[in-house]
């Protein structure tokens, strides 16, 4: 990016959070109509004429302005077509809109560094500033990680930044008790799209590249067998709702809403599978695009159904959600006709993954005990307490979450490099370690100062009811920074079993407590019953990581020839800008 280009998204960004704390806050009256001003004029249309990456100012400002006026003409239009007229939340559409485009123009730019740094013979200005800095030689040899940790979070930046506005704009244009609901019945969707995977998202990885001639049939018949167990689950779980909580009486309360949350269970189990078959075939650029599809249509579905349908129920946001996927397996689909591929290469082959189970059961253990906790927290609000206060935590688990992407797509990284090169884990789990600290202290401190404003922006209720709860929530990023290391260290060392039995009793330790929690003390009280337990965990880990951290400095460590041996492709996540060899071009 030239200095121009990188001078407009930090404009864009400052102007936004800056008019939407004076406006929403009520603030500074004197100089709020000249901000509102400036950035409806100017910022939403230069979030997007940006991307062109025009060298003429004048061209982009007169573009820009243009381009800024239409988007205003249009969401107003919009809002007094549907008689929901609200500048406030013209102002909210206008900011997320304008934030979506520098989310996209700040993917372009990593991209094209990403791309100029691992050509050897490019002589982009991103390689040569880094060859003439002082940290080149830090940069080099520490690339593979941060370049890997920094794509994963790229996507989760797009996708959490969607989904943040997503939730927002929920919150102003449904009651509490439908975005209540709405997020349990999304909980549970995910919870059980996952248990519908069966491991096979993780098993596919490795078996793409062992068996490229049979890849389009083993990703089909994977994609089959998940989307059905899932739909199994997701009906029994409709028809058991209102026994498990009078509150999840309407994911039961008609066939169609049984088969709605069904269809929604199997279709988020078939993408989880999808995802993972795109990092097995290296292509990971597919899976960006997917889920950025993704996360802004059900946006845009959310903003038409609260404009234009009387209907105000938590399952309208739930199919919402549903009809997101359906768009984002479309952009699939259409990528599969382009290449014109015969129907019959599709074909499934249930025999191929017959003999997998045993493989695919103990990383499918250990992923749902990393998961079912995040997934259950909030079904246990609803059932305990009420949708209205389950509103207000999931808004509140979404915001603490930010900060634990970092150490996740960190650890994520090592666990890449760990398995390639297992002589590197020590030094390479004290750098992720010291990152992942630093971050984790950042942005819990940031949401320690910031937690009423934050939830402020759904609403006055929901700071009122869950601000000491995302305090707490922010406190749990420091366990689970050692819980994550410890995971990515087993998986380099081949001990997922072990793993799995360990963060298997941890996910039933944590739900527990959050239970106990919350039937004493509220929405604070499972907020931390949660992290006293992750606190438990933490502490039975903490040896693993040390050892693991400090094994190159111990004069008497034996070398792991287990773990320099036998790299298995299934244990080898997606690295960014490695290359595709042997793999068949199914997209």
């Amino acid at each position: 990016m030239t200095r121009l280009t990188w001078i407009w998204p930090v404009i864009i960004v400052v102007s936004a959070w800056v008019t939407g704390l004076v406006v929403f806050m009520d603030a500074l009256p004197p100089v709020r109509p000249a901000l509102v001003f400036w950035f409806v004029l100017v910022c939403p249309g230069m979030a997007y004429v940006n991307l062109l990456k025009l060298d003429d100012i004048a061209s982009q400002l007169t573009l820009g302005v243009a381009l800024s006026l239409a988007l205003g003409a249009i969401v107003a239009a919009l809002m007094v077509y549907t008689e929901r007229w609200s500048p406030d939340a013209g102002l909210g559409i206008l900011i997320g809109i304008s934030l979506l485009g520098v989310l996209i123009r700040l993917i372009m730019a990593m991209r094209d560094g990403l791309t100029g740094l691992n050509r050897p013979d490019s002589n982009a200005s991103t390689r040569d500033l880094i060859a003439n800095s002082r940290l080149s030689d830090w940069l080099r040899s520490n690339w593979a990680l941060l370049s890997n940790g920094g794509s994963i979070v790229a996507t989760m930046a797009v996708t959490s930044g969607l989904g943040f506005v997503y939730w927002w704009l929920a919150a102003r244009l449904y009651p509490a008790s439908a975005v209540g609901l709405a997020s349990a019945a999304i909980s549970a969707m995910m919870l059980l799209g996952a248990i519908g995977m069966l491991g096979l998202g993780t098993l596919i990885i490795g078996e793409l590249p062992r068996q490229p001639h049979k890849a389009r049939a083993l990703i089909m018949t994977s994609l089959i067998v998940a989307s059905a167990a899932a739909l199994g689950l997701g009906i029994l779980f409709a028809a058991a709702a209102p026994l498990i909580s009078t509150e999840l009486k309407p994911l039961a309360r008609d066939a169609s809403s049984i088969l709605l949350f069904a269809v929604g269970v199997a279709i988020t189990a078939a993408v989880l599978v999808l995802d993972q078959a795109l990092i097995g075939l290296l292509r990971g650029g597919i899976q960006l695009w997917r889920n950025s599809i993704f996360a802004a249509a059900k946006l845009v579905f959310l903003l038409m159904a609260g404009m234009w349908l009387a209907n105000e129920l938590g399952m309208t946001i739930y199919a919402t959600w549903v009809l997101g996927h359906v768009i984002s397996l479309g952009y699939i689909a259409a990528i599969v006709i382009t290449r014109r591929t015969p129907l019959r290469a599709f074909r499934p082959e249930f025999r191929l993954i017959g003999g997998m189970r045993n493989a695919a059961l103990s990383h499918h253990i250990l992923n749902l005990s990393l998961q079912v906790p995040a997934f259950t927290l909030p079904i246990i609000v609803t059932a305990q307490l009420s949708s209205e206060v389950n509103a207000s935590f999931y808004a509140a688990w979404m915001i603490a979450s930010f900060s634990f992407v970092i150490p996740g797509a960190l650890t994520t990284a090592l666990y890449a490099v760990g398995a390639a090169n297992p002589s590197l884990l020590a030094q390479k789990t004290r750098l992720t370690l010291k990152l992942s600290l630093l971050t984790g202290l950042a942005l819990s401190g940031f949401l320690l100062v910031t937690a009423d404003f934050a939830l402020g922006l759904f609403g006055p209720d929901y700071a009122d009811r869950a601000a000491a709860s995302l305090r707490l929530l922010s406190l749990g990023v420091f366990p689970s920074i050692l819980k994550v290391h410890y995971v990515a260290i087993c998986q380099v060392r081949y001990r997922v079993s072990g793993a799995a039995r360990l963060m298997g009793a941890g996910a039933v330790l944590e739900v527990v407590s959050a239970t106990i929690g919350g039937s004493q003390g509220g929405l604070s009280g499972l907020s931390l019953a949660w992290v006293i337990a992750v606190c438990v965990e933490a502490v039975l880990v903490a040896p693993v990581v040390f050892r693991a951290a400090t094994s190159d400095r111990r004069k008497h460590t034996q070398p792991n020839d287990t773990a320099s041996t036998n790299i298995h492709n299934s244990d080898l996540p997606l690295t960014p800008g490695a290359a595709q060899s042997g793999l068949d071009p199914v997209l």
